[in-house]
This record gives C-alpha cells, structure tokens and sequence, in this order.
C-alpha cells in the first residue's frame, strides 16, 4: 500500500511538472485538465514509437493529449515500475522483465501481448566493408584487433542479454570479453559504432534504421538466443480510457506498417 500511496503521489508531481511544461511551451496559461499519458519503452523502439505517437495525437477527436514517453533499458524501466514510478504502458524488449512485473503484481498481466519481433545483427561503421558469417568459425578476434567490442549490459538489457546467448552458442564469448564495452541501452552501443569508438557491436535490426554510419555486416542467427519479442502491457487494472486508445491504436495497421518500416516484424 506504500509503494502505491508513493506512486501516486509521483504521477502527481509529474503531472503538474508536465502541465507546467506544456503551458510554457504553447505560451498559454490554460493548464490540461487531463492527466498526461506515460509509456515506458525500450530504447530500440523510440523512432517508431515516436512517429506513431505524434500521428495518434494529431488525429485524437478530441486534440492532443498530454504524452510523455520514457526510453531507457527494459530491466531500468521495470526497476522504476517496481520502485513507483508513474506509468500507464510498458512496452519491453523481452519477455523476462514483463513476466516479473506480473508475479510482482505491478502490471495488468491480463492485458499482457506481444507486439513486434526483432533480430539481432552485428554491425560496423562504414569503413568497414566485408560481410561475415556469424558462426562459430568468425575468427572476430582477428577483425577486432585491439579495438573494442560494444553491447547493452549483458545481465539487465534485453539486447545484451540476446548478444551474450548468441556469442556463447557459436563459442565466441571469450573472444570479446575482455575488449567488450557494455551500455545502459541499444541505442547508446550503436552510437559507439557509429562514432568509431568500438569496431564492432551486437544490436537489433531495426536500430540500423535509425543511423547512416553503420551496416550490418552478418545477420545473427535465431536459433543461436531466445527469440525477440516485445511484449505490451498496461500497469494499471483500472480503466483508462485514453490509455486503452493509444494501447489499441498500437495494433491497428497505421502502426504496424510503421514498426515494420522501422525493422521490426509484425503479425499480419
């Protein structure tokens, strides 16, 4: 009852700090009435989530809603959940963490379902031009030299966790450990590959869209880690009718050909 009375009284402070945003922003002093929408979302999925946020508000009957949308690791956000944190959708880049909220009865298990799917691809930046086969003959060891090797953290962050299983399959792991360089999500691992701050790095498929300095140089197989999914659930039990809209409008068929034009697989 604590965590509760505490998480309430956080969406309250956010509440009013988003209202306070929103009025500066349109340089209007009338204040929603309405209390903002909050999604909590892996990483990897901001590009899309964020075009299909702003053509959800745009055509909302009613104007726009407030909307405010965290991205961060899966594990982070589901800490941030269990500890209180304000939110109304949690959309995770594996199953694990969602599965855990629900034993915790933090999240609406009930409304539990998956998304979309991903892959996981090794990357470079584009100075680097062969292809490789990711298998357990990739001699990475050889291309990487003395640089470094990139990845979400390894025991928290889907996206680590996925490239670990992979690299351990086709007994690669020991070839990377010691030049690996762990992120806090996807995303922050790409940028080091884009930038040339490490040679190589493990991400999802659909991150490529989102950079112009890298490419995929091998797809990884499925069989070698768990299968992506990404799971979507509803913290709260209690109705909410604006949240209800924006968790259906993310299966209708304006979001999917978005997911899938940002890499992501969806079900027909």
């Amino acid at each position: 009852m604590r965590a509760k009375s505490i998480q309430l009284y956080l969406r309250h402070v956010l509440f009013v700090l988003l209202s306070l945003f929103f009025m500066t922003a349109n340089g209007n002093s009338t204040v929603s009435k309405s209390e903002p929408l909050i999604i909590f979302a892996a990483a990897s999925f901001k590009n899309a989530l964020d075009e299909i946020a702003k053509i959800w508000q745009a055509e909302r009957p009613e104007g726009n809603a407030p909307l405010a949308i965290s991205y961060a690791g899966s594990g982070k956000l589901a800490r941030q959940i269990e500890q209180g944190a304000p939110a109304d959708i949690f959309i995770s880049a594996n199953q694990t963490w969602v599965d855990y909220l629900i034993q915790q009865e933090w999240v609406d298990g009930s409304s539990k379902q998956i998304l979309v799917e991903n892959n996981l691809v090794l990357i470079a930046s584009k100075n680097f031009q062969r292809k490789l086969q990711f298998n357990a003959h990739l001699d990475i060891k050889k291309y990487l030299d003395n640089d470094y090797f990139t990845m979400a953290h390894v025991t928290s962050v889907p996206a680590g966790i996925y490239g670990k299983s992979a690299l351990q399959y086709f007994d690669l792991w020991g070839d990377v450990e010691e030049q690996l360089v762990q992120t806090d999500n996807v995303r922050a691992s790409l940028q080091l590959v884009a930038r040339g701050e490490a040679a190589f790095g493990i991400v999802y498929k659909s991150d490529v869209t989102t950079s112009s300095n890298v490419h995929i140089i091998s797809m990884i197989p499925e069989y070698s880690h768990e299968k992506i999914k990404y799971p979507v659930v509803k913290v709260e039990k209690i109705k909410n009718q604006i949240r209800d809209d924006f968790y259906n409008f993310l299966f209708t068929m304006r979001a999917k050909e978005i997911f899938v034009k940002h890499g992501f697989g969806v079900k027909e």
